[in-house]
């Protein structure tokens, strides 16, 4: 058989990485990008306002392979910063990166090769979740091409690895809208709901490519604040509105009423795991971030999800309870989730 790497593929990939104060974790990413066995790539580093080494390291690779760019910005957050750099990409596809994970060396030859002889628009692969120089999960789909033009059930198929960027190859000419700039907390998610508009055909292969590292507090998807977190329920109405435009009357309510209680309970979870002190944590304070409308909708919901059943418990109690229980459950929730 012949091996992937003696495959002559041309098409350049253009890969974006952000960054923010990442010395600790850079040089582990940025060689894992060097080391790609498919070597058509330019390296685009956008560096965000880093306090730290960073630029420095970042210009130590670009001064030993031409493959690498610099560009610095005050810091702005991730998406302007994801922004720039796919408005001067030259490549074909396009892929990204956080600068505190890392790839395997052949995920760049293994998503490319996935274009060849079909009308596939989207590659989706499975990660490697580590925290404390562990896996602890390894989520992935089974190898499948699916119909995301017209079948909202092959969605549904790709929702669990949907939402970020970073296990994904887009074809450049396809990105009509890019990452919104006034949002702080579900960006990805919309700007893959944007994309899918145009999207034919996905393909899911089984092979975990890339590496998420939970470890660094400092991370650009990590500075969550309370103000912030009530951007969830932008995403919330924009996903559905999306995905309305996409599927019309296939779109399943069902779907929706699932996604709307995991977005609620993920605002409470993100709210206990941004609090210094858990114990301040009040109805009040959830109300006041979900308007009560979206809750008695929620709380009124036909399902038997344990979220929903927990949440009935959190917002139908004024006082203060289960504040340990509801932090190791939340804490799961986002480590499912919202993996960064």
């Amino acid at each position: 058989m012949e091996k992937l790497s003696n495959i002559k593929i041309e098409k350049m990939i253009s890969i974006i990485i952000p960054i923010y104060n990442s010395e600790k974790w850079l040089e582990k990413c940025l060689q894992s990008v060097r080391n790609q066995t498919y070597k058509n790539i330019e390296v685009i580093l956008i560096n965000d306002g880093s306090s730290d080494n960073s630029k420095n390291i970042c210009e130590s690779f670009v001064n030993n392979d031409r493959r690498f760019s610099i560009f610095n910005q005050k810091n702005s957050g991730v998406s302007k910063a994801r922004n720039y750099g796919l408005s001067i990409a030259k490549g074909e596809f396009i892929q990204f990166v956080d600068s505190d994970d890392w790839l395997e060396s052949n995920i760049c030859e293994m998503l490319v090769k996935q274009f060849t002889g079909n009308e596939v628009d989207l590659i989706i692969c499975g990660i490697n979740i580590n925290k404390d120089n562990a896996i602890i999960r390894s989520p992935a789909l089974p190898e499948k091409v699916l119909d995301i033009k017209n079948s909202f059930e092959d969605f549904k198929y790709i929702f669990p690895l949907f939402s970020a960027p970073w296990n994904k190859l887009y074809k450049r000419e396809l990105i009509g809208n890019f990452f919104p700039e006034n949002i702080s907390n579900g960006e990805d998610l919309i700007f893959n709901t944007h994309y899918l508009q145009s999207v034919r055909l996905a393909k899911t292969i089984n092979h975990n490519l890339y590496n998420v590292r939970l470890d660094n507090s400092d991370s650009l998807n990590k500075k969550i604040k309370i103000d912030r977190i009530k951007t969830s329920m932008i995403v919330y109405e924009e996903l559905k509105r999306l995905l309305r435009i996409k599927y019309k009357d296939k779109i399943e309510n069902e779907f929706i009423k699932d996604f709307q209680v995991n977005t609620l309970y993920s605002i409470i979870a993100l709210i206990i795991r941004s609090k210094k002190n858990a114990t301040q944590i009040t109805k009040k304070e959830i109300m006041s971030i979900y308007h009560e409308n979206k809750i008695n909708e929620i709380l009124n919901l036909s399902t038997k999800d344990k979220k929903q059943i927990l949440l009935k418990k959190i917002l139908l109690r004024p006082q203060l309870f289960f504040i340990n229980k509801i932090m190791i459950l939340g804490k799961l929730y986002l480590d499912k989730i919202i993996v960064k």
